[in-house]
């Protein structure tokens, strides 16, 4: 009989790598990515938990200050009966008291408003303030709400359909609640808000200055949730807010509880996916774009270290933003687009970089920080990784075939990158270099035939610019290994997403895990901020570049050390957040993976693309090669040490924290040999 054709494995392969939106099929996409060739995986989740499904310490920090309801359910009882704690003391010392100063300022103002206008209103309006002055100096076991009387009467102002009208009232101050709820700007009172809400500016500024204190300090974020109601109490036309002691009550119309100031678990709070710390340091990335555009280039040169310091944080949260979009995108889309996606913006930061350096004629960091990246992600990388893994759990074990793999494919991308540099070195010219010469012309003894005698003397080879042997053989072997390359990683791509699909996937599975919820961020939210962030990294990485020279003179350390390190190590952090993780959760064979795929990206897509950007610039700027695929022999050696270090200590399938160790070992001896060697040609 014949197999329907919605039930052949080609119908079923497609139906699987369709586009999906709904929240559970996005987090097992997600996982399935994880597992394949030529994607990095990604430790955060795509979709968000239900609030039943999270822990204790997470459930405690998603309480909203205007929702009594939220904080009875979620914060521990403990917190909202100890009123006297640390967070709570920091409060009073260092915000509560000048805030409620503020607060003193605005009802001072609305009194003597009052005594000029007789208006009951600003008399009403200094009282309130009074109020929220005692409130906000220590505003724990304390709340905001609205009186019943006032609860009516706005409820009675209000029909079914949002419109507003005049209740009746029963008193002077009830005309006036009534009248500030309306917004009628035909009131009486309407030339009297001008005038408050000139004393409302004060407290506004103070609130808001101490919203964005207590944001960035991340433990405090109850405080500055408090400071934000603050900033919109002064503009608040409301003139009967009370404040009661102990926990809401239900018959009350609760406006504002914060049960503590600070809350040590707020370094797990994430908006939209992204850490909060992360997103914290956007502070840094705004900081480091203005100041690049409107200062001068002699300012900029005088400060470098604290602009190339700025510039450096910098790159973490957008690598890391980054890193979560293409994760978001990918597990929304094909397995193709995913793939796609990873090999194109999962470099973004690193060619941007490699680009700018190149305009300014640094080949030579340049090929320094891709060697570093490389030493970086296959010693480094897998090693802290080991070494947390083995801290926690002692020994973990892996799958080796797939590492052995992994491997064997970098070592095989590292041959094409590496044979230019063989080549040159065997075939090209050599100059002998020598110092430290006498001149032994003038004694008579002396052999006729010797002029010097020098104590040391060196083969060196030219520029390969000068070299014609460079430019007639190497060069063009050089552009053959970098079209080669990419499309090796395409072929890889090819193998594992369609034609050996269910075999290199066999192990998956959809029931690991818990499945998500709503996601995280759309396919639009996640390109926008992939586009976004990519624009922002455009824009520092000029400033970086400007100031990279006079900062690393400034701090003593070479542009080589500094590729080699700094350049190599921060556009990969987010890989490296993400391996720890994936280590501490017992899940050693993905953070292997991480290693070797950034690896692997590097040597068959980064450093084919600079070859090639360089190749552009030097055609159409009319200068010297910029950048060549001609190595060290010390970086060359370095390299292919590294990968064959890393497939020896993981051939057992075992990860322990000695193994670790000797990886790391092993990176600081390269790392350290690098920094004492002369400096690289370009």
């Amino acid at each position: 009989s014949k197999v329907p054709p919605s039930n052949t494995p080609k119908a079923a392969m497609e139906a699987e790598d369709a586009v999906v939106v709904d929240g559970p099929r996005v987090e097992v996409r997600h996982r399935r990515l994880n597992s394949l060739f030529g994607i990095i995986p990604w430790k955060s989740r795509v979709t968000e938990r239900l609030y039943d499904e999270r822990s204790v310490a997470v459930k405690s920090i998603l309480f909203s200050p205007d929702r009594p309801s939220t904080i009875t359910q979620y914060v521990e009882p403990r917190v909202l009966s100890d009123h006297i704690n640390l967070a709570n003391l920091f409060w009073v010392a260092f915000f509560g008291w000048w805030v409620s100063l503020g607060r003193l300022v605005s009802s001072a103002w609305s009194f003597l408003l009052y005594m000029g206008l007789r208006k009951k209103r600003l008399l009403l309006f200094a009282e309130r303030e009074l109020r929220l002055a005692r409130y906000f100096f220590f505003p724990f076991n304390k709340y905001v709400h609205l009186p019943r009387k006032q609860v009516m009467l706005s409820t009675r102002a209000t029909d079914g359909e949002g419109e507003q009208h005049r209740a009746p009232a029963t008193d002077d101050a009830a005309t006036e609640v009534v009248a500030l709820l309306a917004h009628d700007r035909s009131s009486p009172h309407h030339h009297v808000d001008y005038l408050f809400m000139i004393g409302a500016i004060v407290p506004a500024f103070l609130h808001a200055v101490a919203m964005v204190a207590t944001w960035l300090f991340v433990l405090t974020i109850p405080a500055s949730k408090l400071n934000l109601h603050g900033v919109l109490f002064s503009f608040d036309r409301r003139v009967t807010l009370d404040v009661s002691r102990g926990l809401p009550q239900a018959d009350e119309e609760t406006v504002l509880f914060v049960p503590s100031a600070g809350n040590h678990f707020y370094y797990k709070y994430s908006l939209r996916g992204v850490n909060i710390i992360v997103a914290n340091l956007f502070a840094f990335v705004l900081a480091s774009i203005i100041l690049g555009f409107v200062m001068s280039k002699d300012w900029l040169a005088a400060h470098a270290g604290l602009i190339f310091f700025m510039c450096t944080v910098s790159i973490f949260p957008l690598a890391y933003c980054i890193g979560m979009s293409i994760s978001s995108i990918a597990a929304q889309s094909t397995f193709g687009v995913g793939a796609v996606l990873n090999a194109s913006f999962g470099s973004i930061i690193e060619l941007i970089l490699y680009y700018q350096l190149l305009r300014e004629e640094r080949g030579a960091t340049v090929k320094s920080s891709l060697v570093g990246t490389v030493l970086g992600t296959m010693l480094l990388m897998p090693g802290l990784a080991m070494i947390f893994s083995g801290l926690r759990y002692k020994e973990r074990r892996f799958n080796r075939a797939a590492a052995g793999v992994s491997a064997a494919l970098l070592l095989a991308a590292l041959v094409g990158i590496f044979l230019p540099t063989i080549l040159f070195r065997t075939y090209g010219s050599y100059d002998m270099q020598c110092t430290h010469c006498t001149n032994l012309q003038q004694n008579v003894t002396a052999d006729p035939n010797r002029s010097l005698e020098c104590l040391q003397c060196t083969y060196e080879q030219p520029d390969p610019a000068d070299d014609p042997f460079y430019r007639d053989k190497v060069q063009p072997l050089s552009v053959v290994c970098s079209v080669i390359l990419p499309l090796t990683y395409l072929i890889g791509l090819w193998f594992t997403l369609r034609t050996h699909a269910k075999e290199i996937d066999a192990g998956a599975s959809e029931a690991d895990g818990d499945n998500g919820h709503d996601v995280l961020m759309s396919r639009s939210v996640g390109l926008s901020l992939l586009c976004g962030c990519t624009v922002l990294f455009t824009l520092i990485s000029e400033t970086l570049v400007t100031v990279l020279e006079p900062a690393l003179k400034n701090i003593g350390l070479s542009e080589q050390t500094a590729g080699l390190t700094l350049l190599a190590l921060v556009p990969n952090s987010a890989e490296f957040l993400n391996a720890v993780q994936f280590a501490l959760q017992g899940n050693i064979s993905l953070a292997l993976e991480i290693g070797c795929a950034a690896a692997v990206q590097t040597s068959m897509i980064q450093t084919p693309a600079v070859v090639i950007i360089s190749s552009f610039l030097d055609a159409h700027v009319a200068r010297s090669v910029t950048f060549s695929l001609v190595f060290p022999s010390i970086s060359m050696f370095a390299v292919v040490l590294s990968v064959i270090s890393y497939i020896t200590v993981s051939i057992d399938g075992k990860a322990n924290y000695f193994q670790g160790a000797i990886l790391v070992a092993m990176y600081i001896l390269i790392v350290g040999t690098h920094s004492v060697a002369p400096a690289l040609n370009p």
